[in-house]
């Protein structure tokens, strides 16, 4: 008879003087299939860098001592990952009788897969949601991705400058003057943060800057006595403008050589942005 103590005790190696204690093994479920033992178990709390070398020790005399590693049909020797694994230990290769009781001991060995840093710089572009004219095509972020990192970025729509302020009930000059239809809605936006990696290809960023918003509006200037046309100019309509905390937050991916980035930002916490980039990494 066959006794089985849902039992493991999960011993990590430590690896450049890393401890990586966080790691554990749960669910263990033996199982025997024919003079094979099959015995599920899951890593959990792993990093995503993080590989395993599996070994087992069986205990025959109530778990006060191990001998193993015992002669496993799976490959010992393969690096393996976090989550559910199998292990099929050929037991007559070990053993000589089944009957008595079984502990079981698995061992670990972390294997640390090294994160490169990388630089990335892209080509970006954001708009406000909650006023759509107030859309950002140019722009750029780039920083050093790893483990941890950092980045920079900024939007652009307009460099246009006024010539002159309208606070919604007077205009100190021109004194003759003609609004267009054409309106400009300038935005700028910078902001600094930090970059986490989540796996191998994705990456958290999350930062705040400044940003500002503004509206121009175009008037046509008049002179003289006939108030003919002098030329164009922008006014800027005051009572619009804003400016002040820009927080944002997304996700950058990377693929080879290639990086992407869409994230979610909020302007004086109360205007919703968005934003999205495309890139190079190196």
């Amino acid at each position: 008879m066959i006794y089985l103590k849902k039992l493991a005790f999960f011993t990590i190696a430590l690896i450049l003087f890393k401890c990586a204690d966080a790691q554990k093994v749960t669910n263990i479920q033996p199982k025997l299939v024919g003079n094979n033992m099959e015995i599920t178990y899951e890593i959990a709390d792993a990093d995503f860098n993080q590989r395993f070398k599996i070994e087992l020790f069986v205990s025959t005399d109530g778990g006060k001592t191990y001998k193993g590693p015992m002669t496993l049909i799976s490959d010992s020797k393969k690096e393996i990952l976090a989550g559910v694994n199998t292990i099929v230990w050929d037991i007559f290769k070990d053993l000589t009788s089944l009957d008595m009781e079984l502990f079981f001991d698995i061992q670990a060995e972390v294997i640390e897969q090294k994160i490169e840093r990388s630089f990335f710089v892209q080509y970006s572009a954001g708009a406000l949601v909650s006023s759509i004219d107030y859309i950002t095509p140019i722009g750029f972020r780039l920083g050093m991705l790893g483990k941890t990192g950092w980045y920079v970025a900024g939007y652009f729509n307009s460099f246009a400058n006024a010539d002159y302020s309208f606070d919604g009930k007077s205009m100190e000059s021109p004194v003759f003057y003609e609004f267009t239809k054409n309106d400009l809605y300038p935005r700028m936006v910078v902001t600094a943060g930090f970059t986490f990696q989540l796996n191998w290809q994705s990456y958290l960023y999350a930062g705040a800057g400044y940003g500002t918003k503004k509206y121009y509006s175009e008037i046509i200037e008049l002179g003289g006595n006939d108030l003919t046309p002098q030329g164009n100019t922008w006014v800027n309509m005051s009572e619009f403008e804003e400016s002040g905390i820009e927080i944002e937050a997304g996700t950058i991916f990377k693929f080879g050589k290639f990086s992407f980035s869409a994230g979610v930002s909020g302007f004086n916490f109360k205007q919703l942005g968005a934003n999205a980039g495309i890139g190079v990494a190196f």
